[in-house]
């Protein structure tokens, strides 16, 4: 769930200030590094002089701006911005040349997404207690098997909700799939939103890439990452992003939207 109206406006002020600090610091205009301990000492002097209130959800500062809302005016208004994984504990803003989150539909009407109705195998007893977040979603989605029928082949589900250390820090998958066509084995890791209220966006897409080919496991498997949202008004869409690993390099490839009927 999104922080309450007093949580955002503190986000807010930590991350201002916490790029104001990284900018000064370092000697690039295109990425201000930093690491958790900027993100402390900046939560300590605000708290200090009674700007914020006491936040204890760190990591969730990062997410917020990763999935739920636009950095705030003092840094928004110096150009677009991602914060990427640098390491454990370590972080950067980067420069890029578009918006970080992706708004559907305004943000993939440019790919002419090919909408298909579907007739929902979800069982009953299921679609009765689903709910509207990500985990619902790909419920939806498996039984469906909608990702076979955007990836064009037979795609098989590895596991959900896996938490791992990269080169680039601690990140979230929140569904892997694998698949095979023409001789050539796929991995398919996905970054799934519910319910129409976090988005998709460019760094989540560079974490899919960068998993994809750091973990072992999948050496030998070509990575094709997607993102999944479900909107608010139940259309589920899927799109498929470049597997480039550095943020500015990242676009979105193809997309397609299914109605469940």
């Amino acid at each position: 769930m999104p922080p309450r109206n007093g949580k955002i406006a503190d986000y807010d002020s930590v991350i201002s200030e916490v790029f104001k600090r990284a900018a000064g610091a370092c000697p690039s205009g295109n990425a201000f590094c930093f690491d958790k301990s900027l993100i402390e000492t900046v939560i300590d002097d605000l708290k200090k002089s009674g700007k914020i209130e006491a936040i204890r959800n760190i990591p969730d500062i990062k997410y917020t701006y990763d999935a739920r809302k636009d950095f705030p005016s003092a840094i928004a208004s110096t150009g677009y911005w991602a914060i990427t994984g640098r390491g454990k504990a370590k972080y950067c803003f980067e420069r890029i040349g578009r918006n970080n989150l992706i708004r559907i539909p305004a943000d993939i009407a440019g790919l002419s997404p090919k909408t298909t109705k579907v007739n929902d195998a979800t069982p009953q007893i299921v679609s009765a207690v689903l709910g509207n977040d990500e985990q619902a979603t790909m419920t939806r989605v498996r039984y469906n098997d909608l990702l076979s029928k955007f990836m064009g082949f037979p795609v098989l589900h590895v596991q959900g909700h896996e938490r791992t250390t990269l080169s680039c820090g601690q990140v979230e998958i929140d569904e892997v799939y694998v698949g095979s066509k023409g001789g050539t084995h796929f991995v398919i890791p996905i970054s799934a939103k519910g319910g129409g209220k976090d988005c998709l966006s460019y760094t989540q897409a560079l974490n899919l890439n960068i998993y994809a080919t750091e973990k072992p496991r999948y050496h030998g498997h070509a990575p094709r990452p997607l993102g999944v949202l479900r909107d608010t008004s139940g259309v589920i869409h899927v799109i498929e992003f470049s597997t480039a690993k550095a943020i500015n390099s990242v676009t979105m490839r193809r997309c397609a939207s299914f109605v469940l009927v």
